[in-house]
């Protein structure tokens, strides 16, 4: 930095002035810098803030979620127990309908009467969508329960050379299985074996049918 000294003297005393420098300019920008510094690290710091606040109010949620779906989950398997009395679902038909299907809803769904047919992504007409109001009314949820046929297991991974049930219903080819044509119900018991496995038969069956349960918290 160059710098020229100049000496007057005034009155008889010397006065020594020096030059305007840059120095002024250099404490402008170190203050400008200072100040975006501390905007960076303001911005930072909320959007830190902010992310921490929406991931702990998604984890909220999908807590609240889980449990108020398992609860009604729970619902289910009580219901579908004998002992359950009036309160139990069963599929009472000789030989049983492959149709069959119960929904267990809340009284009021979101303040407004739920209907299968709009609310349940996976709705099929061709079922018996029986609706009965669930026992607990606190808890937005509703639950479907149905027999699981051929066609779910097929959907699952079920082959010939990788069985999930033993098909003793005569039609053992699953070709012609299809979302149209869902084949027999699947039961669970002792068919021909000491062991109790998954099964086909045709007619009536003595041992209970797997059920699929599907439940979902409405927000």
């Amino acid at each position: 930095m160059n710098r020229e000294n100049r000496k007057d003297v005034v009155d008889g005393v010397a006065q020594l002035q020096l030059p305007k420098s840059n120095e002024q300019g250099f404490v402008l920008v170190a203050g400008l810098v200072f100040v975006a510094i501390l905007t960076i690290l303001g911005t930072t710091a909320y959007m830190t803030t902010t992310g921490d606040l929406q991931v702990s109010y998604n984890y909220r949620k999908s807590r609240e979620a889980f449990y108020g779906a398992e609860a009604g989950t729970q619902e289910a398997l009580y219901r579908l127990r004998p002992a359950a009395g009036a309160a139990s679902i069963s599929d009472t038909a000789s030989p049983q309908n492959p149709n069959w299907c119960v929904y267990i809803v809340a009284s009021s769904l979101g303040g407004t009467a739920w209907n299968p047919a709009t609310g349940d992504p996976e709705y099929n007409a061709s079922f018996t969508n029986t609706k009965v109001v669930s026992l607990q009314t606190t808890i937005p949820c509703w639950v479907k329960v149905r027999h699981k046929r051929e066609y779910d297991a097929v959907q699952a991974g079920h082959t010939t050379s990788a069985p999930h049930y033993t098909d003793a219903d005569g039609t053992p080819s699953i070709a012609g299985i299809t979302s149209g044509s869902r084949g027999n119900i699947i039961y669970y018991g002792f068919r021909g074996t000491s062991t109790a496995h998954p099964y086909t038969k045709s007619g009536a069956s003595n041992d209970p049918p797997v059920e699929i349960i599907t439940s979902r918290f409405v927000e």
